[in-house]
């Protein structure tokens, strides 16, 4: 009877945790509250100020306020690294900032490449710092609205591109059993040596990434998580 009952309580946790799946939108909106953060972080960072009065901010101690911290510190070592691949970016990709369409064409584009040849961690952190950056110079040229529309478009290549993958890694942040647990913040605080950073440790101790960005437009080679943007 005692190993029924203990199969019947494990039965019912499984399903438990198929039941607190996220959804795609669920999914698209975390990821959205996350570029709106990230985005206000850089901006802050920058010096600029920006107007968002949808943006509420995770709540503090709060999961997603935790994902939003690794996010944005894993980005701090991924632009280290490579810093002039995430400044400049819009006159890296030699666009005007003053369409809708191309700004978000340029980035999906970008983003496109990114994930050409699959999707890891590194490159979601990468994502976000191209998109912050793009951001930027957005706000530098008197273009605040383009902001959110980048916004939306990180949003829309989720959905379309990441969502099934996050899923399956129970997403930006999932629940299970009672306990609560960040996907990004268990895979890539545990993974700092691994594959999921998109770098490795060079022969002189520096870290270095995979593979070295070309001063090309467009992205870096589809194994590196860096994009290859201009210099």
């Amino acid at each position: 009877m005692e190993v029924l009952r203990r199969s019947s309580v494990f039965a019912a946790e499984i399903m438990d945790a198929f039941d607190r799946s996220p959804t795609d939108k669920e999914l698209v909106a975390q990821a959205k509250a996350l570029g709106r953060e990230f985005v206000h972080a850089r901006l802050l960072r920058a010096g600029l100020a920006w107007s968002a009065p949808e943006r509420a901010a995770p709540a503090p101690g709060g999961r997603l306020a935790e994902v939003c911290t690794v996010l944005l510190r894993l980005a701090d070592e991924l632009e280290l690294i490579r810093p002039s691949v995430y400044r400049n970016v819009a006159r890296q990709l030699n666009i005007p900032l003053q369409s809708e369409t191309v700004v978000t064409d340029a980035f999906l584009a970008v983003a496109a490449q990114i994930f050409s040849a699959g999707i890891t961690w590194g490159k979601v952190v990468s994502l976000y710092s191209v998109a912050a950056g793009l951001a930027v110079d957005c706000v530098r040229q008197a273009q605040p609205a383009l902001v959110h529309a980048l916004v939306d478009c990180l949003g829309e290549f989720v959905r379309k591109t990441l969502a099934t993958w996050l899923r399956r890694r129970g997403g930006w942040v999932r629940e299970y059993g009672g306990a609560r647990k960040g996907a990004v913040v268990e895979r890539l605080s545990a993974g700092s040596g691994r594959g999921d950073r998109g770098w490795r440790r060079g022969e002189a101790g520096a870290a270095q990434p995979r593979t070295a960005p070309a001063a090309q437009l467009q992205c870096g080679p589809s194994g590196s998580d860096h994009p290859r943007l201009q210099s």
